[in-house]
């Protein structure tokens, strides 16, 4: 294929891949819980100046009341997102996505460099029509960063088996500890790593150190907090899994990412090392398609009706629209996130934060957002049952689910 071909057709398929990312991106952004959190945390962590060791707790994995963290990694990439982007988390979704398009870019013409164009071309086609990749590129999330990070790692392995010069070793070994703090699905990578050291005819010791200090540097915050605080996360870690078996598996959502770029990889690997072949080129390619047609895509956010993007906006709106309310907090029954974190989020980044969370006893106004099957006067959470005795003073439709609510103090 000739390189102006390549180029065109790079560009084309670029474009198509932004379109099914940003399309109406502000109407289907999917905006919760732990995105509210962590972009409070992160913009917290700026306005204060203060390093952050960890990051976001992994609510995912916990037993008996007891949870882990990822390294603090996250909270700077996410920072460096909400300064560039005012700290609007459709821009920061946006983004993200146009990164990550530019490290995809980047795999593809090494692809082509070390394979061939048609094999380059085929793995973009892949990513930008991949459901699981364009579902996901509706929110913010950790293991979102493997896909870059895993480009980076891959590259430079590479260039380390073909050059073997320590220095693209202890790179790989930077981004592997970069990524372990992401999220620690990317401890996998390490069977990667240590294959070309398995595989060398000389081995030394001084290999084993670089990858182990390379890991370190990658991951500093994240082991320095585990210096600090005695391995509280290994402990922890190790305490989950021993004692919750059951709980210790992973979704194929946290699956996809780790291994998605070695996959490629590969692929492209052994269509290159067939390519005289043409019906292993097809069958390989239709495989890798359906392999991606049947992996589960939706998202592991909650999906809750009436509570898009634009309504939370909204609601935000009717809340601020008078100048901001004093001594006021919010709460939300519409799902799981009664604090509502989701929309103090936006009041906090619209110069209106409400009170704190452990504030709930002190306010004097309430602002509800209730699915229109669950009235204040009969509520039972704690944010709203807490605030009894309360008189509505506002009743209005957010949409035909949901309902917001002001209440204010008998």
């Amino acid at each position: 294929m000739k390189k102006t071909g390549f180029y065109l057709l790079i560009l084309g398929i670029s474009l198509i891949y932004l379109f099914l990312r940003t399309y109406k991106l502000d109407q289907k952004i999917e905006f919760r819980m732990d995105q509210g959190i962590h972009l409070l945390e992160t913009r917290q962590m700026i306005t204060d100046n203060k390093i952050r060791l960890i990051g976001p707790m992994v609510t995912s994995k916990s037993y008996d009341g007891r949870n882990f963290y990822i390294g603090g990694n996250y909270y700077y990439a996410l920072a460096i997102l909400g300064v560039i982007s005012r700290w609007d988390p459709v821009k920061i979704t946006a983004l993200y996505n146009i990164i990550e398009l530019l490290f995809i870019i980047f795999f593809i013409f090494w692809l082509r460099l070390k394979y061939n164009s048609q094999t380059a071309i085929i793995i973009f086609v892949f990513l930008t029509f991949f459901d699981f990749l364009i579902t996901h590129s509706r929110f913010f999330w950790n293991p979102h960063f493997l896909v870059p990070l895993g480009i980076l790692f891959v590259y430079f392995l590479d260039l380390y088996q073909r050059q073997k010069q320590s220095i693209f070793l202890f790179l790989a070994s930077v981004i592997l500890g970069n990524a372990i703090s992401f999220h620690y699905t990317a401890t996998s990578w390490l069977i990667l790593i240590t294959i070309p050291l398995i595989l060398a005819k000389k081995r030394s010791i001084w290999q084993v150190l670089i990858i182990i200090f390379g890991i370190i540097i990658g991951a500093f915050p994240l082991v320095l907090f585990e210096l600090r605080h005695s391995f509280y996360n290994l402990k922890t870690i190790f305490f989950i899994f021993t004692h919750f078996k059951e709980n210790s598996g992973f979704t194929p959502h946290y699956l996809v990412y780790p291994i998605l770029i070695f996959t490629l990889s590969s692929f492209a690997y052994f269509q290159n090392k067939f390519k005289s072949k043409k019906f292993f080129i097809i069958i390989s390619t239709l495989l890798l398609f359906i392999a991606g047609y049947f992996t589960p895509s939706p998202s592991p956010l909650d999906n809750l009706s009436g509570w898009a993007y634009q309504f939370q906006k909204k609601a935000a709106t009717l809340i601020t629209q008078n100048g901001c309310p004093k001594n006021y907090n919010i709460a939300s029954t519409i799902g799981g996130d009664t604090r509502a974190y989701d929309l103090r989020y936006l009041l906090t980044i619209s110069q209106c934060p409400p009170m704190e969370v452990e504030q709930y006893l002190n306010n004097q106004t309430l602002f509800l957002v209730a699915p229109t099957t669950r009235p204040p006067e009969t509520e039972t959470v704690w944010e709203v049952n807490s605030f009894k005795p309360f008189k509505v003073t506002q009743q209005q439709k957010i949409n035909d689910q949901v309902v917001f609510y002001r209440l204010n103090k008998s």
